[in-house]
Parts: structure tokens; sequence; C-alpha cells
């Protein structure tokens, strides 16, 4: 997986939960020492805050492992 694809990915589960991606949106691939699986941290409104959606994939399986917006 891509970071464009990551970001695609974001973009159409928050679309299907009615929740506004706003720009800038940031991917990061990571790998957490206590976790195998590398995953993709992706986060809409970056360096604001409030109205972000966050999802994080796992970057093999393309499974989500976390998911949640903050509306303010």
């Amino acid at each position: 997986m891509t970071s464009d694809e990551a970001i695609a990915f974001t973009r159409s589960l928050a679309a299907e939960r009615g929740w506004p991606v706003l720009e800038p949106v940031h991917a990061e691939r990571r790998r957490p020492w206590w976790v195998m699986a590398p995953r993709w941290i992706v986060v809409s409104n970056w360096g604001s805050r409030g109205t972000s959606v966050r999802v994080e994939i796992d970057d093999r399986t393309g499974k989500v492992l976390l998911q949640g917006y903050l509306p303010r």
C-alpha cells in the first residue's frame, strides 16, 4: 500500500460515515516496536485542532485497525 492509496481509502471510509476530510491530509507508515505488522496512520486537518479523521490501516492486509472522528 502506498500513501496515496491509504489516503484514498481513508477518504472513502470517511465518506461512508459522513465525516468531512479537511486538508491537509497526512499519511505516515509506522511499525511500532510492540507490533510486528507495519501500519498506515492517516490524519486529516493535519497540524490543526479538531474536525479531523484518524484511521490506522494494516499495511499487509488493508484491515482497519482504528478509526475515529473528532468534530471539534
